[in-house]
């Protein structure tokens, strides 16, 4: 029978987690996870030429208990003589401010520390936690409850970015029988068995039961539940992009268009798969497309509902626009800006540059562009100003018919309302001068009479 240390280089083997000269920076909590982890890393270090760097959080949510675990693992890593880098963060104060339950804000507090530190490290550097397959049926039973799909189902990843998961392959049973072989010292969490917390009344109540009544290799079997399901979910996410590409139309950092009779050829799981990942593009967290979201996406679309805009964060909208699907974020307002009325080049936010440049009559307008316009310098009304459109904004279209609500033309005009607050307007103390991009105003032409003529340019800088 193999040892856990043998057990461990295979599953490294297998699973890339680290290679030669990296920088190991183990999550050190003194548990008996942690301290085995620590203590294979340690006795193979030399045999794979790799760094072990040692990171110990304190929550300050367990009084002088969690300082004496700080004092320990202190005294175990200059015994080692292997560096140590510590911090004491105020958990409750993070989770009361960031409206946080204690789980999830100690959780982040940890990885936001472990984060930073590894930052400052030099060279190739995985942060290695100390999860085991105990750990990993823990989450997967928690996610079968909450009604998770293949991607919950996959528990946890033995390697996420540069976090490692190197005991994920090892039970509980196996590193206390490894901890006893060593004589090593760890720290108990008298929190792991306060069953007010949900993940603790699963490991020692739910799981046991499930052991003793129905199999007693559930941990076993979840853990291979765990692995099926990576491999399905694998070959989805290969499919999901090989489909979003198939029905993409657009795509920039503010918007993602997708034709809706490519997108509904393909089964449910694609269609779920193309949605949550042209999300996740648009820099979503990953999870947000969840069961309730899908099915009312799906109905807007079947239904082909277009001008229908659903929210699902603050800053990201899904809109049906005839045969499109369109995916797009709030872009930030347009700031407003004074600009001098007076020839220059003017930073105006937004990536922006506005010109203004003296031109001469005749005026060649064959190769006019829409981000160009020629204007009757004598008519501004300085400030000349740029901002964003407003309610009850009005204008006379040039060559048009009397004036009209500028949400009035986006409409006649056939504008997308997710190209809408894209638009900025020039302005100036009579009236609006120009809907960039679209549309002069009447007042503002270049006529026979005009005496001196500004060309003027919103242009993107590169």
């Amino acid at each position: 029978m193999q040892s856990l240390t043998e057990q461990f280089l295979l599953y490294n083997q297998k699973y890339s987690l680290f290679a030669e000269l990296d920088t190991i920076l183990v999550a050190l909590s003194g548990g008996i996870d942690s301290m085995v982890l620590l203590h294979v890393l340690l006795s193979i270090r030399k045999e794979l030429h790799i760094t072990v760097v040692a990171a110990h959080l304190n929550h300050q949510l367990r009084g002088d208990e969690a300082d004496s675990d700080e004092t320990f693992v202190q005294k175990v890593c200059q015994e080692l003589d292997i560096p140590l880098v510590t911090q004491q963060c105020d958990v409750r104060s993070w989770c009361r401010d960031h409206k946080l339950s204690l789980e999830t804000g100690a959780r982040d507090c940890r990885y936001r520390f472990l984060q930073q530190t590894a930052e400052q490290l030099a060279g190739r550097v995985r942060i290695a936690t100390a999860h085991n397959a105990n750990d990993n049926a823990e989450t997967i039973l928690d996610h079968i409850m909450r009604g998770s799909g293949t991607k919950g189902l996959r528990g946890i990843l033995p390697k996420r970015d540069i976090y490692i998961r190197p005991l994920l392959f090892a039970s509980r049973q196996a590193i206390e029988h490894y901890a006893a072989g060593n004589n090593l010292d760890y720290r108990v969490d008298s929190t792991n068995s306060d069953t007010r917390y949900r993940r603790n009344r699963i490991r020692h109540t739910l799981l046991p039961l499930l052991a003793r009544e129905f199999n007693p290799q559930i941990i076993s079997s979840l853990n291979r539940l765990g692995a099926s399901m990576t491999e399905v979910e694998d070959f989805l996410i290969s499919e999901t992009v090989n489909r979003l590409r198939n029905c993409l139309k657009f795509k920039d950092e503010h918007k993602i268009i997708l034709d809706i009779d490519a997108y509904l050829a393909y089964f449910n799981i694609l269609q779920k798969g193309i949605l949550a990942h042209a999300l996740e593009l648009l820099g979503t967290e990953p999870g947000i497309l969840d069961y309730v979201l899908y099915e009312k996406l799906s109905r807007i679309i079947q239904k082909r509902r277009s001008g229908v805009t659903l929210p699902v964060t603050e800053q990201i909208n899904i809109t049906i626009y005839g045969n499109e699907l369109v995916f797009w974020r709030q872009n930030e307002e347009w700031r407003r800006v004074q600009i001098p009325a007076k020839p220059g080049h003017y930073s105006v936010g937004n990536d922006y540059i506005f010109e203004i440049k003296e031109a001469e009559k005749p005026l060649n307008f064959q190769n006019k562009s829409c981000d160009t316009e020629w204007i009757d310098a004598d008519k501004i009304v300085e400030p000349l100003i740029l901002r964003s459109v407003l309610a009850g904004d009005r204008f006379y279209p040039v060559n048009g018919r009397g004036n009209k609500k500028v949400s009035d033309y986006f409409i006649d005009e056939k504008i997308p309302v997710y190209e809408r607050r894209q638009i900025p307007l020039l302005v100036c103390s009579s009236g609006i001068v120009w809907l960039a991009g679209k549309r002069l105003d009447d007042r503002f032409k270049v006529t026979a009479n005009t005496q001196r003529v500004y060309q003027i340019r919103l242009v993107k800088t590169e």
